[in-house]
């Protein structure tokens, strides 16, 4: 958990970095996708945050990654019911976070999660109906009423 903003502004610095090589390099297809979503290299919420959570996994270890995204699932639906607001944050480079958190190399960076208390109430997310993404048997063969 880092709370100290000269931690938060270094690691932003580093997102930023990585993200812009990121997104000069993306497939100019993607790059549309990611202006349409408004997605760009700019990460301010690592900064306005007043905490993130850098959740890593023992890269040694069977199955780590499915088990890192388990316990973010968790970390995400906890979050949510005592009240924070907050987002999912994937880097598109790590390496950094090892020697900035003087972390074993054996451990990776998977998620960053920023907490804090939205300024506004977000509106629900629309959301797949649960007979539109699950089928019986056989894709296509939608679920019995």
């Amino acid at each position: 958990m880092i709370r100290d903003p000269r931690r938060k502004k270094l690691i932003r610095e580093a997102c930023e970095e990585a993200e812009k090589r990121f997104h000069e390099k993306a497939d100019p297809e993607f790059k549309r996708w990611l202006e349409e979503k408004g997605i760009s290299w700019k990460k301010p919420f690592l900064t306005d945050a007043p905490v993130l959570l850098l959740v890593f996994g023992k890269t040694d270890e069977p199955y780590w990654i499915e088990s890192i995204w388990i316990a973010v699932g968790y970390m995400l639906l906890a979050a949510e019911e005592l009240g924070y607001s907050t987002l999912t944050y994937t880097p598109s480079e790590t390496r950094w976070a090892n020697e900035l958190l003087n972390i074993p190399e054996n451990y990776g960076l998977q998620a960053i999660i920023p907490l804090g208390r939205s300024a506004e109430q977000a509106k629900p997310k629309e959301r797949y109906g649960v007979e539109e993404v699950s089928y019986l048997e056989e894709w296509g063969r939608k679920l019995s009423p």
